[in-house]
């Protein structure tokens, strides 16, 4: 660690949705400044984004210590033990560091956040689907409507809500007693996914500090 640094952290938050998931935990990215260090702790403040230093407190969370030259993320386990008056935090690192080879920024939210969208295969009707995981590259969709259970691997779909189109692979395929999970590559997009992540995303987050502080 290093003093005047800033450092980035993951912090899973448990949340119950609307559509009868069952619960699941979605990660918070977040920031802080090192202030001071000594052995294994360290001070911490100016969190960004606002309030997340009162959730993580007390709690455990991943600390992306540094990015390897191939991309890896070096991610080690950290505690934030105790706040302090001026809104900063004491950490201390109770893990070893740990390189990650296979992290993805993935934006995760209750799947009826972002809405329903319709989804055809051929131009043909499936049926509803929802968002509950997103990122530059990949999506995870879920539904209720048994026949996507008959779905292979590299079917390729049409993704529709309004004006926004997505057009998907398949890649996974879980089924679940109400709900189908689909894991899909993104091949085409008309919007700007960056953005539909800030508009979804971030709203959500924003929405989860809320309650929870």
């Amino acid at each position: 660690m290093v003093k005047n640094k800033r450092y980035d952290g993951i912090y899973f938050q448990e949340v119950n949705c609307k559509l009868g998931l069952k619960a699941f935990k979605v990660p918070m990215f977040f920031s802080f400044k090192v202030v001071d260090l000594e052995n294994k702790q360290f001070i911490a403040k100016k969190f960004t984004p606002p309030g997340i230093n009162n959730l993580i407190e007390k709690k455990e969370f991943l600390l992306i210590k540094e990015e390897t030259e191939n991309g890896n993320l070096v991610l080690i386990k950290a505690l934030a033990t105790k706040s302090l008056e001026d809104d900063s935090l004491i950490i201390e690192l109770v893990g070893k560091p740990k390189e990650e080879k296979r992290f993805f920024n993935r934006y995760t939210f209750c799947p009826e956040y972002a809405g329903k969208f319709k989804a055809f295969k051929d131009s043909n009707y499936l049926g509803d689907v929802y968002i509950q995981d997103i990122s530059l590259k990949g999506i995870n969709l879920i539904t209720s409507t048994p026949e996507f259970k008959n779905l292979e691997t590299g079917t390729k779909l049409t993704i529709v809500q309004k004006t926004q189109i997505l057009r998907v692979e398949v890649v996974r395929i879980q089924g679940k007693r109400t709900f189908i999970s689909l894991g899909c590559k993104i091949e085409y997009s008309s919007f700007s996914i960056i953005n539909f992540i800030f508009k979804h995303y971030v709203e959500f987050i924003k929405e989860l500090l809320f309650k929870n502080t």
